[in-house]
């Protein structure tokens, strides 16, 4: 039936999010396209869409890669970073500690890159801490049993749908003791210390089910850890008469877990840090 037809109208609005969804397939392909040339700057999506040029089929099969990865992330891995700058905020020690670590690694007149990662124990303690007691989803993704099971005296039938519970697997007291504080050294002092194999994080999920993205997810949550640390100095906010505006720490209570709104304050840590910031953002 035509759109015009009674009842119809909602064939604008589908209209509508194609549009929509058909730029946010191209506007940022073509930038990553357009940057790779310029010589600005170079990423995966557009490597593979210079190998492709002149296969349409290809290009446009390369653009849902690209969105759907960004839209993959975009609840999971943001949630990460924002209990670490809600948990940094709360806990300004801690922030201190990894901060004198960054300058006596890496020092002031850089931003940590990753070959740096494995001589930073203190950030990576902090990373593995936001991920154990923070997961982005508390629950795992269903998991298929592919033959009858018998765990602890429960019969799990083939075909039932497991779903595991991160949130509890990470607060299990036998194994992270005071599981609800928030302890870096938990994992700076083991005996495996803190680097070890990223399928030990739980938030990524577990077996065939796993995020087939948590490696691009640890390399960017940390990355952002390590740089925020090096630059940025995180407080409580001040009220009118200057006195620190509380913050409850609540967070959601949804599929996806993020921090409820709440007032802070986010200045760099000198004039050399913001340098530092503009510099990595192009910015005179």
């Amino acid at each position: 039936m035509p759109s015009w037809f009674p009842g119809c109208g909602f064939q604008h609005i589908a209209s509508k999010s194609a549009q929509g969804i058909k730029e946010i397939d191209t506007i940022p392909f073509d930038k990553a396209v357009n940057n790779l040339k310029m010589g600005n700057g170079t990423s995966l999506i557009a490597e593979l869409a210079l190998e492709s040029e002149g296969d349409p089929i290809k290009l446009e099969k390369i653009k849902a890669m690209g969105t759907i990865s960004f839209l993959a992330a975009a609840d999971t891995t943001m949630s990460s970073i924002a209990a670490f700058l809600l948990t940094m905020t709360q806990h300004p020690d801690i922030q201190s500690k990894a901060r004198a670590e960054i300058d006596q690694v890496i020092g002031r007149d850089r931003l940590p890159v990753f070959e740096d990662r494995q001589s930073l124990p203190h950030v990576e303690s902090i990373y593995r801490e936001i991920m154990r007691m923070h997961p982005p989803m508390p629950v795992d993704a269903a998991h298929l049993s592919t033959e009858d099971d018998f765990y602890q005296g429960y019969h799990i039938p083939k075909g039932c749908q497991v779903i595991a519970n991160i949130w509890s697997f990470n607060r299990d007291p036998n194994v992270f003791p005071e599981p609800d504080k928030f302890m870096p050294e938990r994992f700076l002092n083991s005996p495996t210390g803190p680097f070890t194999n990223i399928n030990d994080i739980f938030a990524f999920g577990f077996g065939r089910r796993v995020c087939a993205g948590r490696h691009m997810a640890d390399n960017t949550i940390w990355l952002t850890i390590a740089s925020v640390l090096a630059t940025l100095d995180l407080r409580n906010a001040k009220d009118d008469a200057g006195n620190e505006v509380d913050i409850p720490g609540e967070y959601t209570k949804t599929f996806f877990r993020h921090p409820l709104p709440y007032r802070s304050s986010i200045t760099p840590r000198d004039l050399q840090a913001r340098d530092l910031i503009l510099a990595t953002a192009k910015v005179d």
